[in-house]
């Protein structure tokens, strides 16, 4: 099992020993690549997905406490699955089958990773992820790179192009949807690092099309709203190449959510953030709606203003969750379930206090949102047309950088990912640094 630490990069593996008769299972470091078992009396299975653990053997029924976790974060969290006779071994974590029973232990902990020593950690970084990209990029198919034109794609791309002369990048386009249309902002990264770039145009009928399309390739509920686009990109991709980089993972390492810069203000308030806690309510009663561009912003503040009393945990929950813990509630009319997911939630938030600062907040969000939403939601509609998806960002030299630093040394006030800004910024257009 030590040859586990010597491994760089993402894999689920089985290996059986004749000799003793024991399955040995590990999930990578950061839960890229899934791993799903069952164990019922003398039968054990595995499998990359629960559909084929249904194929080998019948699942008991739906678990209740699955079902709230669902209706609440639109997926089901690790170890849990939507079937109660189902689990999914966790990032970082090992296993072992044999006559003496089943034995899970983790074998990668984050937040024992040590401070970082080095004098300078945007050159480092800048080293360590340039590496990162090549390693990724060595192949013997047609290799290319996922480009929105964000920071985290663009960067990627970026250093991609540095040394894979006519790197071929992908986007998508909306082309009745101007709104949610940014395929001008790829492109014009493509220009700028000297790309072949395809921007893949959809249309409504496109989406439509593609949307059965897409629960069948689904073998457990799941409702992220990107999961669409991501399969139609992920389809057209392949026609083109057989593997593609991507920026996952540095939002959760490196701090780009909104929910990151509110839980810096949150614990260090200034007169600004005062003053909308105080205004708290005005927000309750202007309308509130993701739909106009006002509405947000109220809907924004008031969140703001009405979690700013509460603990780091019940933040985190609450920004986690898409549905009111009301809704859920009126949903299924089960004590049972709600009390099962209320004591599962546990485990999410327990990463908070493991270290220091907001980066106990980027634990927690590499230990469940990614593995659980993120890299599932990409793995799976990869996975569904055969392209393989490399995220370098989350090498693990590039991710235990990162958590050996101090908040200060990644989070200013009003900028997400600001170290990647600082360091990668002389490679993009000024454009994608200020968006």
């Amino acid at each position: 099992p030590d040859f586990l630490h010597d491994l760089n990069g993402f894999f689920a593996l089985a290996i059986h020993d004749r000799e003793t008769g024991e399955l040995f299972l590990a999930r990578d470091r950061f839960g890229i690549k899934p791993l799903l078992w069952a164990h019922h009396g003398a039968t054990f299975r595995f499998a990359s997905e629960l559909g084929a653990l249904e194929v080998l053997g019948a699942l008991p029924d739906v678990d209740r406490a699955s079902l709230a976790q669902y209706l609440t974060f639109h997926h089901v969290p690790a170890p849990h699955t939507i079937l109660t006779g189902a689990r999914r071994l966790l990032p970082g974590h090992r296993m072992t089958v044999g006559p003496k029973g089943i034995s899970i232990e983790r074998w990668y902990d984050l937040a024992s990773v040590g401070p970082y020593t080095g004098p300078d950690p945007a050159s480092d970084l800048k080293d360590l992820l340039q590496d990162a990209v090549r390693l990724r990029l060595i192949a013997d198919v047609p290799v290319g790179c996922y480009l929105s034109g964000g920071l985290d794609s663009s960067i990627i791309s970026a250093l991609a192009a540095r040394s894979h002369p006519q790197l071929r990048t992908f986007s998508i386009g909306y082309s009745e949807d101007p709104w949610y249309d940014e395929s001008a902002h790829a492109e014009e990264v493509a220009r700028h690092i000297g790309s072949d770039h395809t921007t893949f145009r959809l249309s409504r009928e496109d989406l439509a099309e593609a949307y059965p399309r897409l629960l069948a390739s689904l073998s457990e509920p799941f409702a992220d709203s990107s999961a669409l686009p991501s399969f139609l990109l992920a389809e057209r991709t392949r026609r083109e190449v057989k593997v593609a980089l991507s920026g996952d993972g540095a939002d959760e390492v490196f701090g780009g959510y909104r929910k990151h810069q509110a839980e810096l203000r949150w614990r260090a308030p200034g007169a600004l953030e005062r003053a909308v806690v105080a205004l708290a309510p005005v927000w309750r009663n202007l309308p509130r709606s993701r739909e106009s561009r006002w509405g947000d912003a109220f809907r924004k503040l008031d969140r703001f203003a009405s979690l700013s009393g509460a603990a780091a945990e019940g933040r985190y929950l609450a920004l986690a969750a898409f549905e009111e813990p009301g809704v859920v509630e009126d949903l299924l009319r089960d004590r049972d379930a709600l009390a099962g997911m209320r004591t599962r939630s546990e485990a999410m938030v327990a990463p908070l206090t493991r270290a220091p600062g907001l980066n106990g907040v980027l634990l927690a969000d590499v230990l469940h949102t990614l593995p659980n939403d993120m890299l599932h939601k990409v793995d799976v509609t990869s996975m569904a047309h055969g392209l393989e998806v490399r995220p370098p960002f989350l090498d693990r030299r590039v991710v235990e950088l990162a958590f050996g630093l101090p908040d200060r040394g990644k989070f200013e006030r009003g900028e997400g990912k600001a170290l990647l800004r600082r360091t990668f910024g002389g490679l993009l257009p000024e454009g994608v640094l200020t968006r």
